[in-house]
């Protein structure tokens, strides 16, 4: 008896397996690039083992980014955007925006730890009374 396939057996709608594989891959060169950059407008140290750890993660969150852009119907050239400057952004910054996105589409309540993924993605500006974390 055969069973009907559903769409998880199959790669998410309007990409090909390249792309399933190449814009992680934009996400993971753009982490690894951005990591750097800053590192070194810091004037730190590059480290290999922590650039390979954030171009990862970067290619981690390229894949949340490439998954919500297919459900946005967004063309090939969107997708490879947003997921090149979430990749540029790294990991830490572009999950903080993602993780408000997913609260609200589950309905859950933020918590006090997202005030600086709503700052971001609102760009509203801190008022006179909010205290400067040390």
């Amino acid at each position: 008896m055969q069973t009907a396939r559903t769409d998880m057996d199959q790669p998410p709608l309007n990409f090909t397996w390249w792309q399933l594989v190449l814009y992680p891959l934009f996400a993971c060169v753009g982490g690894a690039l951005g990591h750097v950059l800053r590192t070194l407008d810091a004037g730190g140290h590059i480290s290999m083992w922590r650039t390979l750890l954030e171009s990862m993660a970067a290619g981690f969150v390229g894949i949340l980014v490439m998954l919500i852009c297919q459900q946005l119907h967004l063309s090939p050239q969107w997708t490879g955007v947003c997921v090149g400057v979430c990749g540029w952004l790294g990991a830490t910054v572009s999950i903080r925006m993602l993780e408000r996105l997913v609260r609200f589409r589950l309905g859950v309540q933020s918590d006090e730890g997202d005030r600086a993924a709503s700052i971001l993605i609102n760009a509203t500006p801190p008022t006179a009374g909010d205290k400067e974390n040390p």
